[in-house]
Formats: C-alpha cells, sequence, structure tokens
C-alpha cells in the first residue's frame, strides 16, 4: 500500500471538529515548502460531511483527528496492518476513487519512546479511543507493561485482551499513577 508524493494531486487537508485553531497548515507549508502543495482545514461536526468537502475539494488525502479516526478506518477501501488491529486511522490517502488508510500514531509514540523499551517499563494509556489504541499497540510492542484505563471499562478491557495489556478503571489509575513509568493522557 505504497503511494508516492508523485501520485499525488497536491491538495491535502485536516478533517475533524473544531480545528481551526490547528497549526497543521503552517506545519504542512514549512515540511512541503519544496512543493505545490495545499493544505486545508475542513471542519465539521459529521464524519460524512466532512468527506464530502474532501470530494469536493478534490483532496489527494488528509490527516484525521477527534473525533472522526474510528469512522475513518471504517469509510477505508484498503487499510494497513496496523488500522486492522487499531481499528482507527489518523491518514486517509485517496487514489483513483480508493481511500487508503494508514495509522501514524502509532509510529509517533513507538519511535519518540525507541529507547524506553523494555518488559520493566510500566505504562499507563488514559482513554481507549484511536490515539489511545495506537498508543497502546506502540508501547505494547516496545516490551512495556501497558495498563489502559477508559471512562467505558469494557472498551479498554476489550482492547486490552486484543494486545496482551491490562485494564484498570480510572479509580484504579488513580490511586497507582506513582507506580507508572510513563502516562499518557489520550483522552479528548
Amino acid at each position: 500500500m505504497n503511494l508516492k508524493t508523485d501520485d499525488m494531486k497536491g491538495k491535502f487537508g485536516l478533517i475533524g471538529t473544531n480545528i481551526s485553531h490547528s497549526k497543521n497548515p503552517l506545519l504542512f507549508k514549512a515540511a512541503y515548502s519544496k512543493y505545490d502543495f495545499t493544505f486545508d482545514l475542513v471542519d465539521s461536526p459529521d464524519f460524512d460531511d466532512a468527506m464530502k468537502k474532501v470530494t469536493a475539494m478534490d483532496l489527494s488525502g488528509v490527516n484525521v483527528t477527534t473525533p472522526f479516526k474510528d469512522k475513518a478506518y471504517f469509510a477505508a477501501t484498503k487499510r494497513d496492518i496496523l488500522c486492522n488491529t487499531i481499528e482507527a486511522s489518523n491518514l486517509l490517502l485517496i487514489k483513483n476513487g480508493e481511500i487508503f488508510a494508514y495509522n501514524t500514531d502509532y509510529y509517533g509514540v513507538k519511535d519518540t519512546l525507541a529507547h524506553y523499551n523494555g518488559s520493566n517499563v510500566k505504562t499507563l494509556i488514559i482513554g481507549c479511543g484511536g490515539a489511545g489504541r495506537a498508543a497502546a499497540l506502540a508501547v505494547k510492542d516496545l516490551s512495556h507493561k501497558v495498563s489502559i484505563a477508559n471512562r467505558t471499562f469494557d472498551k479498554a478491557d476489550n482492547y486490552a485482551r486484543k494486545i496482551g495489556a491490562t485494564a484498570i478503571s480510572f479509580s484504579q489509575a488513580a490511586g497507582t499513577l506513582e507506580e507508572f513509568d510513563i502516562i499518557f493522557n489520550k483522552l479528548s
């Protein structure tokens, strides 16, 4: 599922809700200043509406933020292996009517913490949405002892079982914070 920069039209964006404050257009412009690319914000409270705007704007790809990462995964026609485990996508690339889903949140966490690998590292993930699941899988793949706390315990428990982690309640997490080496707050 490798798409090359040359395959893209050069029109990209960010979809999400209440994103008018986002610095993504400035970051994108700085990172890709040698290309004739554009980057637009597609702010909508509804995923389907946001994707209609993406199509109308003829965008080649979009970063996906809250609250659309789960819906982005299911909207894709092709998904990378990480998306299938995490069941969320934060990057959609569009080519010839197909939507390719990726999860780069995973790599952001894993690459940042690569020097903190091993089973002696205890990590708490607070939140089990798309970003929380990506973070949990990334640190699990670094061999951390992973605990996941979420507003809905069953959601955390189901995902924890899937990746070989542990689910804990919010109250249990609050009472044991000092036991963790790393804490991620992935609540919106």
